[in-house]
């Protein structure tokens, strides 16, 4: 449960990175 727990949190600052980097080259590019 608590690798489970570790796992969702570490998931969440991937997707939290994936986002920014979006955001960022969107950013760039506009």
């Amino acid at each position: 449960m608590i690798s489970c727990f570790n796992f969702r949190i570490i998931g969440r600052d991937l997707l939290n990175i994936i986002l920014g980097m979006y955001n960022f080259d969107t950013i760039v590019v506009g």
